[in-house]
């Protein structure tokens, strides 16, 4: 072989392996200007509620993209037909220009888009992407975690403190805008331990996944059913009676659902909910968490995730360390921005 030839061979390897090497990157912060995608796979929402989602992006000096039919009311309050849902999002992911994708608003349908992303083309690079959203996006956040990308489960465009809604009403898009700019590398929160082993001084690195229980139930058996060994799983849930929540609870014992999971954190249940119903909860949640005492399973909750007046953002599938002080003391969840 000639010189000219092994040196070509070896540029040739060099490219390969810078290649390679910026795969290992997952995401950019946004600079001013970057465009954010409004996506619609599950209920849809008014004229003016869509440009007042449009408009908060602008305020944070990003340009919202969306197809001008995004919405189109359909029977049961759906955005659009599921098959424009499907396609939409599949077309968003495909997308190499496309690195931020906001979902308008949650309700129902994001699960039956999920078959459309079966035939994503094979060359579709999802770890430069950030889906955000919550409750029925749960959906894409399993589908997400399956293909080992992170996403964001937070306040969706159309729920959040500047749309003035009872949902979220008392958090801002600024709290998800401050970690797509790179302006916040890291969250810190604080949960409360719920059983015994949530009381016991220890320090778990791991990552978050999980979501809303009645998307994580209807999951199961499908092709993006959570199996969440080695994570931190998180739940939450809205409008929902104790007892039905102990037969969900009851189904993710008997799946195996909680096999491996490092912990457990319990979101916001109350919203919606009269005060007694939040007690009965309370109750539910302590005895429950004694049965996980035996699976030493360590449960926290926290009302700053879900459904109700405030809705911090949670990273999901992103380096997380959840640090317990013992003595009944408070525990820390620290989860870095990738």
């Amino acid at each position: 072989m000639s010189l000219k030839l092994i040196a070509l061979f070896f540029v040739f390897l060099a490219q390969i392996f810078t290649v390679h090497a910026s795969d290992d990157i997952t995401w950019e912060p946004l600079k001013k200007g970057d465009k954010i995608h409004l996506f619609a796979s599950g209920f849809g929402v008014d004229e003016d509620t869509l440009e007042q989602a449009q408009n908060i992006i602008k305020s944070y000096g990003y340009t919202p993209v969306m197809p001008e039919d995004l919405i189109i009311p359909q029977q049961f309050g759906f955005a659009n037909t599921e098959e424009y849902r499907g396609n939409h999002l599949k077309r968003l992911l495909e997308d190499s220009d496309v690195k931020v994708l906001w979902a308008v608003r949650g309700g129902r349908g994001t699960s039956a888009t999920l078959p459309y992303l079966d035939s994503l083309k094979p060359e579709t690079d999802l770890k430069h992407k950030r889906i955000i959203g919550f409750s029925d996006i749960t959906a894409l956040h399993l589908w997400g975690f399956n293909q080992k990308i992170s996403s964001i489960h937070g306040v969706n465009l159309t729920t959040n403190s500047e749309c003035r809604t009872t949902v979220n009403g008392k958090t801002s898009a600024s709290s998800v805008m401050e970690i797509l700019s790179g302006e916040i590398k890291k969250l810190e929160y604080d949960l409360t331990p719920v059983n015994s082993t949530a009381q016991t001084k220890t320090s778990i690195v791991s990552k978050i996944v999980g979501g809303n229980v009645s998307l994580i139930q209807r999951s199961i058996g499908t092709s993006t059913s959570l199996h969440p060994e080695n994570c931190i799983l998180f739940l939450e849930e809205v409008g929902e009676d104790p007892s039905r929540f102990l037969e969900i609870i009851t189904q993710f014992e008997r799946s195996k659902l909680f096999k491996g999971v490092q912990a457990i954190i319990l979101g916001d249940f109350s919203a919606g909910q009269q005060p007694e119903i939040m007690r009965s909860f309370l109750r539910l949640f302590s005895e429950w968490g004694s049965r996980m005492d035996k699976m030493e399973i360590p449960v926290f909750r926290s009302s700053r995730f879900g459904h109700g007046e405030f809705n911090d953002p949670l990273p999901l599938n992103m380096p997380t360390t959840l640090t317990t002080q013992g003595n009944e003391g408070n525990a820390t969840l620290e989860i870095e921005i990738i």
